[in-house]
């Protein structure tokens, strides 16, 4: 009776397009509190609505199948607010949708069987919910173990123990190879630069001592060592999408709490394998070269719950890629194919309407569209051709999807946006479409590349990038007030997502919020201390930007006496009526390969005489001239004074030697 009821609900409303758009609609609007759990664009979310019920009502002959189906929903629900009151409004509003829809063809078998299914369903998310924190936390805590992030963190905080052991004397240390004293004429660095072939003869030397070291054991370590030495040893070597889930492993273990970014990545990894396997793939395969690897890693900790938390953690990823396994090699042949043969005029007209139609579903998009048509065109022309190139190529594209989210963070594109867009989207492509595989396979692109795009901006809009997109000094000094003083410069210096980065202070100068950016250098440069150390940016703002002086010289100008007056240190004490100063100066005399910096020559081509005016340009001009320059220029011009002398010297006697005789 529930399956001749799902059935005759399709017919009713037209197909299964308008199915997940009427269910979308009975539960946004007919229980408000669920409101804010709808996180997913309305035409990707109606139509997983559609299929996941669907599923389990299709799926109610046979026992076994819907368990899993509904064990696998549930893995998927980890995230979100799971409660009986919030099941229970679910439910009623299904069953309030299909009362309204059927009238007299919901019959109260159906009625009675789609309330069971629902309770049934409801109950396994509350149950998968409660009992999986601990098969969480036993995957997370031997995962930190095997695949060498414990051992990693244990030698930092050696390192942090042993070098806070010192105290104040490793900040006067540290003062003695990175400050030129006036006094002193700055002997540590120039005999550093003096030596510079030395010191870059001697870095790689130490550097390949550890690897050495390493290399020489030939005893796997990690998990990716030991899956490949177990791999050849069962003899899977040879098989090609094992590498692409090895690539994938750390980010589907280190986001099993988090279901749709497990989803994200598990989607992710169906194309990788797509691309590079084409026949039949057994999954189970990794499952005991896996299992066989944690257990050579963990001899000590292993025990039965780690062996049932690792195969319920892979069991749940295998019916993820199960999903859509096989689909993506159709979905890109079938995507390519319309992409192509659609002209030029048709797809100008798609672009057009897609905007007008976006504009008309949500005005404060108009904020943002401050570029011309042409550039319009030109982004949603990309947009279409990213969805088809996630087929293709999906190793690159989604490092391009990240780079675009952090140019993003920056415009400061609010990701309320990116739901109604998406949905606007599939709108006019299924307007310009007759093929469901077509729309099914841009559909599933496109949500993807926008689940990865808000990801990447929420991880990204930072309090820092918030407060550099309103260009507000005090938002920028309350944003990092927080911050340990051994991450404050890390804050204004790295926002870190997957393998793309952005830098706070770069994308403060280009964007032109030189209040924030001014903001920063000032923090930076501010020595700070606690009881072990002391802090001060220099070293983390050039080795980040060994090319500020230029980007400054070229950007923002007004900045340079900020980052110069930075660079000096003047004493609060005062001896004889004179006060030390010290003048930190080494990233401007040296880079980091231990040759000479750029430092002079950028500001020579600046040619601002009140830049060559300031005390530390002044300093480091003489020092570079007095101690190393000087001796080159009057070698180099030996041989004319020599010239210069014998022709004076000629044209002083030459004249007169007729006169002698």
């Amino acid at each position: 009776a529930s399956q001749n009821c799902w059935r005759l609900f399709l017919q009713t409303v037209g197909g299964p397009e308008e199915a997940g758009q009427a269910i979308y609609a009975a539960l946004y609007e007919g229980a408000p509190i669920l409101q804010p759990l709808f996180l997913t664009p309305r035409a990707v979310q109606a139509m997983r609505f559609m299929h996941g019920l669907g599923d389990l009502v299709m799926l109610l002959d046979d026992g076994k199948k819907l368990k899993s189906r509904v064990e696998t929903l549930g893995f998927g629900h980890l995230y979100l607010d799971v409660t009986v009151s919030n099941i229970t409004m679910f439910r009623d509003a299904i069953l309030d949708l299909f009362a309204v829809e059927l009238g007299d063809g919901f019959t109260p078998a159906a009625a009675e069987g789609w309330k069971t299914l629902m309770n049934y369903a409801g109950g396994a998310y509350v149950f998968t919910k409660g009992h999986c924190a601990e098969r969480i936390n036993t995957v997370l805590t031997s995962w930190k173990i095997a695949s060498g992030q414990a051992a990693v963190e244990a030698k930092m905080e050696e390192k942090k123990e042993s070098t806070s052991g010192s105290g104040s004397g490793e900040a006067k240390a540290q003062a003695t190879n990175t400050v030129v004293d006036q006094s002193k004429k700055g002997n540590g660095v120039l005999s550093r630069l003096m030596r510079r072939s030395r010191y870059h003869e001697a870095g790689p030397g130490m550097m390949s001592t550890d690897g050495v070291k390493a290399g020489t054991s030939g005893v796997p370590t990690t998990y990716g060592e030991m899956f490949v030495f177990n791999s050849a040893v069962m003899g899977l070597g040879e098989r090609p999408w094992l590498a692409e889930v090895l690539a994938c492993f750390d980010n589907i273990v280190s986001n099993i709490g988090n279901a749709p970014r497990l989803q994200e990545e598990c989607d992710v990894l169906v194309l990788r394998i797509t691309k590079c396997q084409t026949g039949p793939v057994n999954f189970s395969e990794y499952k005991s070269c896996m299992l066989s690897s944690l257990r050579a890693l963990l001899p000590k900790d292993w025990s039965t719950a780690h062996e049932v938390a690792w195969s319920w953690l892979w069991d749940n990823v295998e019916r993820f890629l199960n999903t859509n396994f096989g689909k993506p090699a159709n979905w890109g042949v079938t995507l390519s194919k319309f992409l192509t043969q659609t002209n030029s005029g048709a797809s100008l007209e798609m672009q057009q309407h897609l905007y007008s139609r976006f504009s008309s579903v949500d005005g404060a998009d108009e904020d943002f569209y401050k570029q011309s048509n042409t550039f319009l065109h030109y982004v949603s022309e990309k947009l279409l051709s990213m969805t088809n190139d996630f087929y293709r190529d999906p190793v690159t594209l989604v490092d391009d999807i990240s780079a675009l989210g952090l140019r993003h963070v920056g415009y400061g594109i609010p990701v309320e946006l990116f739901g109604p867009f998406v949905t606007v989207c599939i709108e006019v492509i299924s307007s310009a479409v007759q093929d469901p595989a077509v729309l099914e396979a841009f559909r599933w692109s496109i949500a993807l590349i926008s689940k990865k795009l808000t990801r990447t901006i929420t991880e990204g809009s930072t309090v820092v990038m918030r407060a550099i997109n309103k260009n507000s000094a005090k938002e920028l000094e309350k944003a990092v007030s927080s911050a340990p003083r051994g991450q404050r410069a890390n804050w204004m210096l790295v926002v870190q997502v997957g393998t793309q980065n952005i830098s706070p202070l770069a994308w403060a100068i280009e964007s032109g919020s030189y209040e924030a950016a001014r903001t920063m250098l000032n923090d930076l440069l501010t020595f700070r201390a606690d009881r072990d150390r002391y802090y001060y940016g220099a070293d983390e703002l050039f080795g980040r930007h060994p090319d500020l002086i230029q980007r400054l010289c070229a950007d923002a100008p007004v900045l340079l006496p900020t980052l110069f007056d930075g660079l000096l240190w003047r004493s609060r004490v005062t001896e004889d009526s004179m006060r030390r100063v010290n003048y930190y100066v080494k990233h401007l005399l040296l880079d980091d390969s231990g040759n000479f910096a750029k430092a002079i020559q950028w500001i020579t081509e600046f040619a601002d005489p009140k830049v060559v005016c300031h005390p530390v340009i002044i300093l480091l001009s003489d020092i570079v001239w007095s101690r190393v320059a000087a001796k080159s220029f009057l070698k180099a011009k030996s041989w004319f004074l020599l010239t210069l002398a014998v022709f004076l010297a000629g044209q002083s006697v030459i004249p007169h030697v007729g006169d002698a005789s």
